[in-house]
């Protein structure tokens, strides 16, 4: 055979080798690109899936945000997640119709995730018509929980059949991977047989590309899919080479999608995390400031008041040390009435000029002294940073909430500092001004003793205690010696002064829990419980003597000496009811009257009787 015949054959025969080998590969390529695709299309049916069960729950968590806070930002989760759903659901729905098991799962999770959305819907309608308790009680149903329940296990069902055909899928790449390496493997050979008949004439054109193919499938054997099979040519093995490429775009698609879908996940659970802690951190505040404002109306006292603020404040505001201060009823002073975490840096009084929060009438914040305005009342060295919160309510200045921080800025919610100085300022004003009611009820408007309705009160109060324990009560009535002379030559205010005088001197004089009251005009009674006729009598005498001491005097002008007279009475021996008593002490001080006055009288049960 000539060499032309035997180049002939031979170019013959590596054609249809070559021929066959191309549609050998042409065909497991296509195969690969047909399972690639599958897969591909089940993994984005699987990210679908995940999608939609996470925006249920970005759903679900906008609305228990805002039915916890009634805000309407608290939606915005549940909106964006709402809009997300329906198209997630459609391609969902369109991916799956060719997998029956897949179809029927998808189509109950749009009727599953439509109810859920419409249970979302209801809650959040009542919250914003009816208010929390309606929504609660909507959400109290479980209802939501057994939906979104259903929804996970239906997302559970669709995550495992579509796992189970990503698997079939890469088995059957592997499978299709190992013919197409059968293929090229005997390619090589059948080139290599050939390339010994027709070097010259085709290992120029042939060598190279099969080259790459041989380096790129050692590499893809070697699970790297980072670089391409390099393409030399439009020819066959160019095409093989691109359909390589593309399955390795492919692959690295899917390899990025699914780190992708890991990572959006693990960032939704930790933002989810987050929102959670914020959440119970915000529910704990609000009970801690729900409870303080229920619990500071109902303070007894002022006392009372700053014990409740003095229990609440290290909860609302951990590790802030703090001081409540309050100001005086002429406004000229504030002094400190309870403190929490050891404040050091602010002074127990001072004056409301001395506070810059004060002065401004709103919150002085510093967080560098050495580089802000510090207050006068505040030692400089002692602190790191601190706050002045000014209590005000009604257009009224109460007091001062002291925040301070030693080691660092003083940190709090803006809105809870707001809601805890309203709360403590709205609290402290009704306080005080329950407080003047009940002494404006209680106590006499010039001298500010006790008046004769309370007088009356403690008396029977007192007396039936006396009953029970078998002590003694003694009163002693005083009566300002010529108070006419006075009011006729001096006027009325001059009076007023001794009348004024006459009290101070009274609340010197009497023990902690005796009761001095103004019976009416110039007379004055003390309520002395435990006290026997005799140590009564000698009180009154120390009055006496004192009230010869005071130089009195009115614009100027002196007032002359002051007396008064006397009349002492102890329950049960000179009367058995208060009334009686009234009556004894009366009778005394009326003795004391007829005797020359500026003296004391005692009552006796003999003469009271006589009177009687």
């Amino acid at each position: 055979m000539s060499i032309a015949s035997r180049l002939w054959v031979s170019a013959v025969s590596a054609l249809v080798l070559l021929g066959a080998l191309a549609i050998a590969i042409l065909w497991v390529v296509h195969a690969m690109d047909v399972a690639a695709t599958a897969r591909r299309d089940a993994r984005q049916a699987l990210l679908d899936t995940e999608l939609v069960l996470s925006a249920l729950s970005d759903a679900e968590t906008g609305q228990r945000g805002y039915l916890l806070t009634g805000l309407d930002r608290y939606l915005e989760p549940y909106q964006a997640a709402t809009a997300s759903i329906t198209d997630r659901l459609a391609a969902l729905t369109a991916a799956g119709q060719s997998i029956p098991q897949i179809r029927a799962r998808a189509a109950e999770l749009d009727r599953v995730a439509n109810a859920k959305l419409a249970e979302l819907r209801e809650a959040i309608a009542a919250r914003h018509d009816q208010g929390f308790e309606a929504a609660e009680e909507i959400v109290a149903t479980d209802r939501g929980k057994q939906l979104m329940d259903r929804a996970r296990a239906l997302v559970g069902e669709i995550e495992g059949i579509q796992t189970l055909i990503i698997d079939q899928r890469d088995a059957e790449l592997e499978r299709l991977h190992g013919i197409l390496q059968a293929v090229l493997i005997f390619g090589t050979l059948v080139a290599a047989v050939s390339a010994l008949v027709t070097r010259r004439l085709v290992v120029g054109s042939i060598q190279r590309p099969l080259d790459a193919l041989g380096a790129g499938m050692a590499r893809i054997a070697a699970g790297d899919l980072d670089r391409d099979i390099e393409v030399t040519g439009k020819d066959e093995l160019g095409a093989l080479a691109r359909s390589f490429n593309a399955m390795l775009a492919d692959l690295r698609a899917a390899r990025l999608s699914r780190h992708q879908a890991r990572d959006e996940l693990d960032q939704s659970n930790a933002a989810l995390q987050a929102r959670t802690r914020d959440l119970e951190r915000r529910t704990l505040t609000i009970n801690l400031l729900g409870r303080l404002a229920n619990r500071l109306p109902a303070s007894a006292n002022e006392q009372e008041f700053v014990e409740v603020v003095q229990s609440y404040a290290p909860q609302l505001l951990p590790g802030t040390p703090g001081a409540l201060y309050t100001i005086t009823e002429s406004h000229n002073l504030l002094q400190r009435v309870g403190t929490w975490g050891d404040p050091a840096a602010s002074s127990s009084e001072f004056t409301p000029s001395q506070c810059w929060g004060l002065r401004r009438g709103q919150p002085h914040c510093v967080e560098d002294p050495s580089h802000d305005i510090v207050c006068s009342h505040v030692q400089r060295d002692h602190v790191t940073a601190y706050r002045c919160l000014p209590l005000v309510a009604q257009g009224e200045t109460v007091g001062l909430l002291y925040l301070e921080g030693r080691d660092g800025p003083v940190i709090a919610d803006e809105a809870d500092l707001g809601v805890l100085t309203e709360t403590i300022a709205f609290s402290l004003v009704n306080q005080r001004l329950r407080e003047r009611l009940r002494n404006q009820s209680i106590r006499d408007p010039l001298t500010s003793l006790f008046n004769r309705r309370y007088l009356e009160e403690s008396l029977e109060l007192e007396c039936s205690r006396a009953d029970r324990t078998g002590s003694a009560v003694s009163l002693i009535m005083a009566d300002i010696d010529h108070f006419k002379h006075f009011n006729d030559t001096f006027g009325h205010e001059a009076g007023d002064a001794v009348l004024k005088a006459m009290a101070e001197l009274l609340k010197r004089l009497v023990r902690q829990g005796d009761v001095a009251c103004r019976f009416g005009g110039e007379e004055f009674i003390l309520v002395l419980p435990g006290t026997s006729t005799a140590e009564a009598a000698a009180l009154a005498d120390r009055i006496r003597l004192a009230l010869h001491g005071l130089e009195l005097s009115h614009h100027g002008q002196a007032l002359g000496n002051v007396t008064s007279s006397f009349g002492v009475a102890s329950y049960p021996a000179a009367g058995l009811t208060p009334d009686e008593l009234i009556e004894a002490v009366d009778h005394a001080l009326y003795a004391a009257k007829t005797a020359g006055r500026d003296c004391v009288k005692q009552a006796e049960a003999p003469v009271l009787r006589a009177a009687q």
